[in-house]
């Protein structure tokens, strides 16, 4: 029960931090933003709610946004290439089943796309995907594929075994999942709890790992041309519904929505 909340706690006030600091985009906290053309946001789920997820996928669709692929938004950090009029990227860490079983569908009916970072040590447990359906959610094309690590460790520490357990990891979860999707490749990581390390990123790199995905990073929240795929940034996907567009909601009733499923448990809301 500590637990829950001290991560909550912990993540209300990282938002604080990062809104009294000027973090976060101008299409968040502006009255009335103007879509710029000049970044692409990255939007981090966990588990989906339908009906709430089914909300914020209208919400792009009517508003005219297209969901990317990882090889889209590294084109757009290299070259500035926009592969869309209004490009976002979708991401579900951690590989709970309801990703799968309540998101596809809504995915589907859109035509968007995601990328799922899963845990191999987590498939199987209650409450996340199984084997089999993290390789129809792969063979949908709906969904990309990629690590969230080996077990959900935290990247960090200098020392020589905290080097070797963090290449551990890498090397683990990408051979894990590919063994289990034949002909499919890992090359993109995300950070569990956006918590990591330049010696990390390192070992990211020579593991074979083309980008690495975090959180709101150094006070940036979105992606520009010329930022590095090592520090892709993401926002919570509270705000998607904050992006310039028709019946846009309010800062109060994000926050007031992310108050509520908070106090339902739900994880990193």
């Amino acid at each position: 029960m500590i637990a829950p909340i001290m991560r909550h706690a912990g993540e209300v006030s990282r938002e604080m931090r990062y809104l009294l600091t000027g973090s976060y985009p101008a299409f968040v906290t502006d009255r009335n933003p103007a879509w710029t053309g000049d970044e692409v946001p990255v939007f981090v789920y966990h588990s989906v709610e339908p009906k709430e997820f089914a909300g914020e996928m209208e919400y792009l669709a009517r508003n005219g946004y297209s969901t990317i692929t990882v090889g889209e938004l590294l084109s757009f950090l290299e070259w500035g290439i926009r592969p869309a009029q209004r490009p976002v990227m979708l991401t579900f860490d951690d590989g709970y089943a309801s990703v799968w079983t309540e998101g596809g569908p809504i995915l589907k009916k859109h035509g968007f796309v995601g990328v799922a970072f899963i845990v191999p040590d987590w498939i199987g447990r209650p409450g996340y995907l199984s084997w089999d359906e993290v390789r129809a959610m792969q063979e949908s094309r709906m969904f990309d594929v990629q690590s969230h690590g080996l077990s959900h460790r935290i990247m960090q520490g200098a020392g020589e075994p905290d080097l070797k357990g963090i290449r551990y990891e890498l090397v683990e979860s990408k051979r894990v999942i590919e063994e289990q999707l034949p002909g499919h490749r890992v090359q993109d990581y995300c950070f569990p709890r956006a918590e990591g390390s330049e010696e990390a990123v390192l070992i990211a790199r020579e593991t074979g790992f083309r980008t690495a995905f975090w959180g709101v990073m150094n006070g940036r929240a979105v992606n520009r041309k010329g930022d590095s795929p090592y520090h892709i940034a993401r926002l919570k996907h509270d705000f998607l519904v904050r992006l310039p567009g028709k019946n846009r909601k309010s800062m109060a009733s994000v926050m007031w929505g992310k108050s509520i499923r908070r106090l339902k448990g739900q994880p990193y809301a």
